[in-house]
């Protein structure tokens, strides 16, 4: 079947059972009404069909149609994975805890690109209207962002301390 590859792809995309349930809806609707879309000697159809869900889940999470995934991914991960190892839970918190503190210590005008890009999966184009900043500037502040935040997990810096 192929119904579970295509739901577990928008799962891993989405984070979200519901979330991933309605996009491989959109996806099985898109395949019923567009299907002639599919043009068999450039693809295979499992490999079409794959990307419309990787498309249609990506623009989901970038139209902010589902909220943040909660718990953080970390101690999602560490649910899914039936890890009840104390010692390895400590670990992810103080990780956790020394990657906020990084970014906390980004200046706001790095923070915010940064946020806006990984947390809330918006693109360059997006975020430049929602800064009403220019294309070139987001990109620029994004990597300046990456390359404190980096940086900044390297060093340990203070709560007080803003970098970048």
């Amino acid at each position: 079947m192929v119904s579970p590859l295509i739901f577990g792809l928008a799962l891993k995309i989405l984070e979200r059972t519901a979330a991933a349930e309605e996009a491989v809806i959109e996806v099985f609707l898109h395949v019923r009404h567009r299907g002639c879309d599919l043009d068999a000697s450039r693809e295979a159809p499992l490999a079409w069909l794959t990307r419309l869900t990787r498309s249609v889940s990506l623009e989901r999470l970038r139209g902010e149609e589902i909220a943040p995934a909660e718990p953080t991914a970390s101690e999602e991960w560490v649910t899914r994975s039936g890890t009840s190892n104390a010692g390895a839970r400590m670990w992810i918190s103080e990780q956790a805890t020394s990657a906020r503190r990084a970014l906390a210590c980004l200046a706001p005008e790095l923070r915010g690109p940064v946020e806006l890009a990984f947390f809330n999966g918006l693109t360059a184009v997006q975020i430049s209207a929602r800064l009403q900043i220019p294309v070139p500037a987001v990109k620029s502040r994004i990597r300046e962002g990456i390359t404190a935040f980096r940086d900044n997990l390297r060093s340990g810096p203070g709560p007080g301390e803003q970098n970048g």
